[in-house]
């Protein structure tokens, strides 16, 4: 975790630069960005909310890049599994409400996904040394890129199942709710009480 927060310093330089001279405290020079440069305001903008905008989807590439670091995977073999970790967090966002997919793509979602990120590494990891089920015997003699995809295949859609079979049992069992509105109530109940 602490490897893929590194990687996200350039991120979350770049979105809380762009937000700190938008949002400057003095009115006069908002009004002066905002008003006599709105080009200015709104680069400002799109750079706020493609890096703090995205930033859960962007820890979840994160994290599954650094866990297959930790794991000395090769450069082809770590993209499956980010693939595998970006496909397992979309199960969230598939079957949340609307209006919080982009709370969940925000910073508001960083739990949920620093969890989806690093248990569907570790899963994906685990499932693909699966000998019956990793299809390495049909890829003897193949480019490694094109075996990495093949040896894949049932470990990122064992990962990805897992994932949305959990959030659509969560669905059924909480009467409508995801996992990230179960965790921000339950969270926020917890740190009432105190």
């Amino acid at each position: 975790v602490r490897r893929a927060l590194t990687m996200l310093v350039p991120v979350i330089v770049v979105g809380a630069v762009a937000h700190a001279i938008l949002y400057f405290p003095v009115d006069a020079f908002s009004n002066f960005v905002t008003e006599r440069y709105p080009w200015i305001a709104s680069l400002l903008e799109t750079a706020y909310l493609g890096t703090f905008g995205m930033f859960s989807m962007i820890l979840v590439v994160a994290l599954a890049i650094s866990y297959a670091m930790e794991k000395n995977e090769a450069i082809d073999k770590m993209f499956f599994y980010v693939i595998t970790a970006i496909a397992s967090f979309g199960t969230q966002l598939v079957m949340a409400e609307e209006e919080k997919v982009w709370e969940i793509l925000g910073n508001q979602g960083c739990f949920v996904a620093m969890v989806v990120g690093l248990l569907s590494s570790v899963l994906f990891s685990k499932i693909e040394k699966i000998e019956s089920i990793s299809l390495r015997k049909y890829t003897i003699g193949m480019e490694a890129v094109l075996a990495n995809a093949i040896q894949s295949i049932f470990p990122a859609t064992i990962t990805v199942g897992f994932f949305a079979l959990f959030e659509y049992l969560l669905l059924l069992i909480s009467g409508g709710e995801d996992v990230y509105t179960l965790w921000a109530t339950y969270s926020e109940r917890m740190f009432e009480s105190l």
